[in-house]
């Protein structure tokens, strides 16, 4: 006997089906499957068999269980050619087809998929995570013989400052965890949002809007005033307005070994150590290495530059004035910030006021900053030269090897004040340009300087000539 095909259109889809009537069996023909509505199939059929029972079996092809390979799904009298039935799995495809109960022989077969189930909120809030600026939709989707969707289930999700949805942000895509969850960024805030979710079918018949409701997003809230970190030792208080609630501040306490952005960063700072003279005079603070970076997401911008100045401030412990770096011990006075400049791999000092256990500065950029001290310097190593110093073929006589805070206090042999100079830099080093404080040139002959550090002084001679 000849092998016939038929197609049939179910909801508007070609349907193969492929008519195999068996020699003997020849009683059943034109069946078909079809989906009007998410919650039941139809099934029907040409009767012409004298067994009054059949079982409609179905081989699943794509689905959420492996079992409904070969599981029947209902036995039922054959007689009417039409069966409703609420037992299968939305958004799967399967071959269905028709067996005679005690019987081997399989009848017609039809493929068809499923229409997607609807999504729907059961034991949770839709909404959820609501700020100033996201919000959180979450939802699952109806069961069927308590089976949903499957994780693979293309949902569109929109969102609309509109209710009519005019203008509507839209997602699109499938959601593999449950329940399905998705975040809207960047939204205006104080301001009522409608959201709706649908779920669309293997050949893209979509389900009615299953959650559709409205949520308001929060008003922006004042940030605080001043930024605290490590329980207080460090803090920054940005100008008014230049850091808000839309912008991350990341505070990283160990920069050389986690940092938070660059992972050349440790190499840039050993560099920058190096420069500075290492672990042989100058010292952070335990606790006073960090890095700190802000940057805004709403729009993206990343390592944002202060608009304004920003104060930030160190707090320090000191024991019989002195202050404990972990490396050794360092006069208060000589405290100060530095920011590490990664282009240059150096450190670079920011001007810093210390009294009352805290060191405190004005800053315009953030970064990878840290509060150094300086180890006492005997003086016994300090270095003036060239001396003499001749006007006409020498720049300036430089006084090395100095402790910071130091000043160089030059004298004429009668004891009358030519010039006063302080080191404020870090680098250990001052010079002279054989001028006066007028910024004329003095005149030629032996003058007397003298070099007070924290905790030592030294006198020396020094001749000028022309």
């Amino acid at each position: 006997m000849s092998r016939g095909r038929r197609w049939f259109l179910v909801l508007g889809l070609a349907i193969f089906i492929e008519i195999s009537p068996k020699v003997g069996f020849p009683c059943i023909s034109d069946f078909s499957a079809s989906q009007t509505e998410w919650g039941h199939i139809t099934y029907r059929w040409t009767n012409g068999c004298s067994n009054p029972f059949y079982a409609l079996l179905a081989i699943s092809l794509s689905g959420t269980d492996p079992l409904m390979t070969g599981k029947i799904l209902r036995y039922a009298n054959i007689s009417p050619g039409i069966l409703d039935s609420n037992f299968f799995y939305p958004n799967t495809t399967s071959e269905i087809s028709i067996k005679l109960i005690n019987s081997t022989t399989t009848f017609p077969s039809v493929i068809l998929t499923t229409l997607a189930s609807p999504p729907a909120n059961i034991d949770f809030p839709p909404v959820k995570n609501v700020d100033s600026r996201s919000i959180r939709l979450q939802w699952e989707s109806l069961p069927a013989r308590d089976f949903g969707n499957p994780l693979d289930t293309l949902y569109e999700v929109q969102l609309s400052s509109e209710p009519t949805f005019t203008r509507a942000i839209m997602q699109r895509q499938s959601f593999p965890t449950k329940p399905h969850a998705t975040v809207f960024d960047c939204l205006e805030p104080d301001t009522t949002y409608y959201t709706r979710v649908r779920a669309v079918s293997r050949v893209g018949i979509p389900t009615d809007y299953g959650i559709n409701i409205s949520t308001r997003t929060l008003p922006l809230s004042a940030p605080p005033e001043t930024l605290l970190w490590e329980g207080g030792l460090w803090s920054l208080t940005p100008h008014p307005g230049d850091l808000t609630v839309e912008h991350n501040v990341q505070f990283g306490n160990a920069p050389s070994e986690t940092p938070l952005r660059s992972l050349d960063l440790p190499n840039r700072i050993q560099t920058a150590n190096a420069k500075m003279g290492g672990d042989q005079r100058r010292h952070p603070l335990s606790g006073g290495l960090v890095e700190i970076r802000a940057n805004r997401t709403c729009p993206s911008e990343f390592d944002i530059a202060l608009a304004h100045p920003a104060t930030l401030q160190f707090l320090y412990f000191e024991s019989g004035g002195l202050v404990d770096t972990g490396k050794g011990f360092v006069q208060p006075s000589t405290l100060s910030f530095y920011r590490l400049d990664e282009h240059a791999g150096m450190w670079n000092k920011i001007p810093s006021k210390v009294e009352s256990g805290k060191v405190t500065a004005s800053i315009n950029e953030l970064g990878t900053l840290a509060v150094m001290g300086q180890e006492d310097v005997s003086l016994q190593d300090l270095r003036v030269s060239p001396n003499p110093f001749h006007q006409g073929t020498d720049a300036h006589i430089t006084f090395a090897n100095l402790a910071e805070r130091t000043t160089v206090r030059v004298f004429t042999s009668s004891g009358r004040e030519v010039r006063s100079l302080e080191e404020t830099d870090g680098d250990g080093l001052l010079q002279w340009d054989g001028k006066n404080s007028s910024g004329n040139s003095v005149e030629p002959g032996v003058y007397v300087y003298h070099v007070e550090s924290p905790g030592a002084e030294k006198r020396g001679k020094v001749m000028v000539l022309r």
